[in-house]
């Protein structure tokens, strides 16, 4: 037990670190054995986790943290519309409070990437859903929409996988969907999906950076809208030196 005062003992904790077996890795572990868990790979997505970054760093350090996000704006409305039956979570019924929970999050996830840089991934998924509704059915009105209904991009990067390297990796989708405009042709655009990626060098020595990346790596040439250029895979090297 780490808490005196219901507060964090550090001694504690040192204390604990400094024991050759790591009896809260054990104590973790003898849960799973309950629900017959036999597999090497474990995730752990308590909401709350973030605060305990450090804390799992030093008792599980071969854990890799994978940071989670969506809009800021989504996350605080879906916290404040659900009723979270916790105690813990009383701070969801207020919107300042909410607000200002959601700040200090930002505060320790920025000083957990400062201090272990190399540790933490960023995980970033978006989707949207757009469709139009007309009050008359089977109206020929034509809305120039020119949106697919379905977009999803997934994203993974670290700003500091190594010392001066960091990466990107992202998917982008959408379903087909009908385009249409004004005095140029009209006509289907198909579902298409493609993979980008970059990597940073940082040369600290002359302060500049390297950077490596490809757009729609592997896929085919594709269309935004009827009668444009097809656009296929791209490749580049950047270099930027700041004097």
């Amino acid at each position: 037990n780490f808490i005196v005062d219901n507060k964090l003992n550090n001694q504690k904790i040192i204390d604990q670190q400094n024991i050759e077996s790591d009896t809260v890795f054990s104590i973790y572990l003898d849960f799973f054995k309950i629900y017959n868990i036999k597999e090497n790979f474990i995730v752990d997505k308590t909401p709350q986790n973030f605060k305990w970054i450090g804390f799992i760093k030093i008792f599980f350090p071969g854990a890799k943290i994978v940071v989670c996000s969506r809009n800021s704006k989504d996350n605080c409305i879906s916290l404040f519309k659900n009723d979270f039956p916790s105690s813990m979570m009383n701070w969801t019924f207020d919107q300042e409070e909410i607000a200002e929970y959601y700040n200090h999050y930002q505060e320790l996830m920025n000083l957990c990437k400062d201090k272990i840089p190399n540790e933490i991934y960023d995980l970033n998924i978006s989707t949207s859903y757009n469709k139009m509704k007309f009050d008359t059915f089977g109206s020929d009105f034509k809305s120039y929409f020119n949106t697919p209904q379905t977009r999803i991009k997934i994203a993974l990067g670290s700003t500091k996988l190594a010392k001066n390297f960091s990466f990107n990796i992202s998917a982008k989708y959408h379903d087909k969907f009908y385009w249409e405009q004004s005095g140029f042709m009209d006509g289907w655009i198909d579902s298409n999906t493609t993979f980008d990626a970059t990597m940073s060098f940082a040369v600290p020595k002359i302060n500049a950076n390297i950077k490596v990346g490809g757009v729609n790596i592997g896929g085919c040439e594709y269309q935004n809208m009827p009668g444009s250029g097809f656009i296929g895979q791209q490749y580049y090297v950047g270099f930027t030196l700041n004097p």
